[in-house]
């Protein structure tokens, strides 16, 4: 406002005739005014990033922390780190698992059309959960990281019937429909979806890891997850 307003008096003043040629040379009324004017601050250059095409992103599990314990509650997003050991044929290994629920949400029952039972899903509403897990050691030339197997929850904390391929193929598949990230060699790192059922009328809101697996018939000797489970809710 300061350099328009002396910018008109300048002009008035040329208006009211005169003999004198005026100096040659910058003004030093306009010069001064000039100076005094802010600087508009520098735009800082931002990159934008590019747009995620999967439903859901992997996320950092950052580096392998101390054993999450029996009993520990979890929300969404949240990694648990446990220690198993797992078979490869004859060759046992012991490694560190990170795991993660990164996503329940509630599906339309129309993903049961593609079984040749669908009328025995008529009940029930299917609720997607999307898991992460990263194997922290040793595997066999030739095999793939071993997975936990985690079991969805009701509202009610009571069990949820439930679809995966790793127990039966009457199942969506690990990808429930969804575009997940690929399996990352270079981590170990594995994103995938399984099913859970609910005809109760409660919805499938946890799931939980109890150091069983889907085949188990007999507990673990010493697992202490079984009385006291990790829960993502």
């Amino acid at each position: 406002m300061s350099a328009a307003a002396v910018a008109g008096v300048l002009l008035l003043a040329g208006c009211g005739g005169g003999t004198e040629e005026p100096e040659t040379g910058t003004d030093p009324t306009v010069a001064d005014a000039a100076a005094e004017e802010p600087e508009e601050p520098a735009q800082e250059e931002t990159t934008e990033e590019p747009e995620s095409t999967y439903d859901v992103d992997a996320i950092d599990f950052g580096d392998p922390a101390a054993v999450t314990a029996p009993g520990t509650p979890l929300t969404l997003g949240q990694v648990a780190w446990v220690e198993r050991t797992v078979t490869f044929g004859e060759t046992e290994v012991t490694g560190t698992q990170g795991i993660s629920v990164l996503q329940i949400t509630e599906s339309d029952p129309s993903l049961f059309d593609q079984y040749s039972n669908a009328d025995e899903f008529a009940d029930y509403v299917p609720y997607l959960i999307v898991t992460q897990q990263q194997w922290v050691g040793d595997v066999p030339e030739d095999e793939t990281p071993p997975s936990a197997d985690l079991f969805p929850l009701l509202a009610d904390g009571a069990d949820a019937e439930y679809l995966t391929s790793q127990f039966s193929f009457n199942s969506p598949g690990d990808e429930c429909g969804l575009e997940l990230p690929p399996f990352d060699e270079s981590t170990g790192t594995a994103v995938s979806c399984f099913v859970g059922l609910s005809n109760s009328g409660q919805p499938v809101n946890g799931v939980e890891y109890n150091g069983e697996g889907y085949y188990s018939f007999v507990a673990t000797p010493g697992n202490l997850y079984l009385e006291q489970p990790i829960i993502w809710q």
